[in-house]
């Protein structure tokens, strides 16, 4: 059994027809700023659907903690959900945590601890 799932572009691209991740003129405004390159072909076929996988993966997380805590009786205790961007010089890795800040706290913004500690952790991966 394989740990890791291997996708090309096309299929990749394809989860977006199942993503509830819709685009606002303000977003891809954002992402502009972020990224002048960003085509929104782009953006539909390779970020919104890296986006809705991260909102599922925090919400899972959030909600297995919470049972875990639940089920030790323990009083629930907010810890941080990590993304880890690697590459090399100049790759895109602070290009990608901005692209990710902006679409995240578009979809995360009743949560703003959540967003602060991802804002935090992704940059200081990115510093390091």
């Amino acid at each position: 059994m394989r740990s890791f799932l291997s996708l090309n572009r096309e299929a990749w691209a394809k989860l977006y027809d199942f993503s509830p991740v819709k685009l606002s003129k303000i977003i891809v405004k954002e992402l502009k700023k972020v990224n002048h390159y960003l085509t929104i072909k782009e953006l539909v076929e390779i970020y919104l659907p890296l986006t809705h996988y991260l909102n599922l993966s925090i919400v899972t997380y959030k909600n297995r903690n919470f049972s875990s805590q639940n089920f030790f009786n323990k009083d629930s205790i907010s810890s941080p959900f990590i993304i880890g961007i690697t590459g090399s010089v100049a790759s895109g890795k602070s290009t990608m945590a901005r692209m990710l800040k902006v679409l995240l706290s578009s979809f995360l913004y009743k949560n703003k601890k959540l967003i602060l500690l991802l804002l935090i952790v992704l940059f200081i991966l990115i510093k390091y």
